[in-house]
């Protein structure tokens, strides 16, 4: 049996302190009870990630998509599916 401290580094939980993220970490063999999320939320969200990334390298011809451009290509996709009624209705 794998021991959940080998998932976790001290460099990564040292950073999450850090930047006061809190790492949520699931059990084990518990991917069965995420996996409505990722066929309700992230696959959507998948989706229209890719459609904004064409939107956008069809209106930036030869530019390539960069770290500082992510954020705003995630900002829809994310508000059209993490929302309460989407991520209940998965479960």
């Amino acid at each position: 049996m794998m021991d959940i401290k080998s998932y976790l580094s001290l460099t990564l939980t040292t950073l999450a302190l850090e930047r006061n993220i809190i790492l949520f970490v699931l059990p084990l063999h518990s991917r069965h009870l995420t996996q409505p999320l990722d066929i309700g939320v992230f696959g959507p969200m998948k989706a229209f990630y890719n459609r904004e990334s064409q939107a956008f390298m069809h209106s930036n011809p030869g530019m390539s998509i960069i770290t500082r451009d992510i954020a705003r290509l995630t900002a829809k996709p994310f508000t059209k599916t993490f929302r309460t009624e989407n991520i209940s209705s998965a479960f």
